[in-house]
């Protein structure tokens, strides 16, 4: 008796802290009457929607979905705050966008679904660097190993039917561990190998701006109400790379380690609107409801490689970066930097 009531005990701790993780209710109401001048059977109408509605709003896999958000989220701004390819005596500055994904394969979109397929994560940001060296005399002075990046951004942008939000800023210094061979005067030139490391935070959210459309071969539903995405990120990346210029083009490229400080994601949604017949010109013939909160996270360290190019034309540099994440994450991004 003694074990029953504490197996009981242990169960009820289960179930509440289960609960406190995630909330779910789904529950659709055809009316029956109509249901049968169409010729259809109510509850079997109420199961189709309710597993469309499961599916499409990524219910079934919340956990790895929300999981997979954080990590694009994560990826999506390595590399747009430092220049691993000009190699600056002054200064940088410039500007980048791109996007991210996880578990989607090599993609920069987020899927055609209404909810991303797997992690899907958008930023841009502008940034500036200061070689320390700048302002000496000596061109063989030490500080002119040293160059401090800034970065951030704060905007929104649309998502069909999302409105998206993202906010991100960091800061790294890059030490020239061995000095540039050649020269900007040359035809040919080594930037030599780099160390990176420094802080980086971000944020992206995804809001519903107009109904979503949840449909059988019978009926609709077009869900309407409250729900949002969001996800926050910070990081201290360290990484190698190097690059080698000919003439106007420049390849760069190199290999991090990811220390992840934090990586989560919340998703609530309170969703309701009117369930219409595709064959009576869209008339009403019940109502659904979805309510749900979960929350997801990635807590690991991730090991990434990043390769990219970059023209360059005078002052102004034209680029593009990969990255590929062991996490299978994958992200890019393209900018423009005046660099002196």
């Amino acid at each position: 008796m003694r074990f029953v009531t504490q197996l009981g005990a242990l169960l009820a701790t289960v179930l509440v802290l289960s609960t406190s993780a995630r909330a779910q209710e789904i529950s659709f109401d055809i009316n029956d009457d109509v249901a049968a001048k169409l010729g259809l059977d109510p509850n079997a109408v109420e199961a189709e929607l309710q597993a469309n509605a499961t599916r499409s709003l990524r219910l079934d896999e919340v956990t790895d979905f929300l999981g997979q958000m954080a990590q694009a989220n994560q990826m999506a701004t390595k590399g747009m705050g430092v220049d691993y390819a000009s190699n600056p005596q002054r200064f940088v500055v410039g500007g980048g966008l791109g996007t991210a994904v996880n578990s989607h394969g090599v993609s920069f979109q987020r899927g055609s679904d209404n909810l991303p397929t797997g992690g899907f994560a958008f930023q841009a940001a502008v940034m500036g660097g200061l070689n320390l060296g700048a302002f000496t005399i000596n061109d063989k002075s030490a500080l002119r190993r040293f160059i401090v990046y800034v970065h951030g951004l704060a905007a929104e942008t649309a998502l069909d039917p999302f409105r998206a939000s993202f906010t991100n800023y960091g800061a790294n210094l890059q030490v020239q561990l061995i000095g540039v061979a050649g020269g900007s005067g040359k035809p040919v030139e080594w930037g030599g190998l780099a160390l990176t490391a420094g802080y980086e935070s971000s944020r992206y959210k995804l809001t519903l701006e107009s109904p979503i459309p949840i449909t059988t071969p019978d009926v609709r539903w077009d869900a309407d109400g409250a729900l949002s995405i969001s996800t926050d990120a910070a990081a201290v990346p360290i990484e190698l790379s190097t690059n080698v210029r000919i003439l106007v083009a420049t390849a760069f490229g190199g290999i991090a380690y990811d220390r992840n400080l934090t990586a989560t994601s919340a998703m609530t949604a309170e969703l309701v609107g009117p369930v219409s017949s595709l064959a009576l010109d869209d008339r009403d013939i019940g109502t659904g409801l979805v309510r749900y909160s979960a929350e997801g996270s990635h807590a690991d360290d991730a090991i990434r490689a990043f390769i990219g190019a970059q023209a360059n034309v005078f002052l102004a540099k034209a680029y593009g970066q990969l990255n590929f994440g062991l996490d299978r994450s994958f992200g890019g991004h393209v900018g423009l930097r005046l660099t002196l």
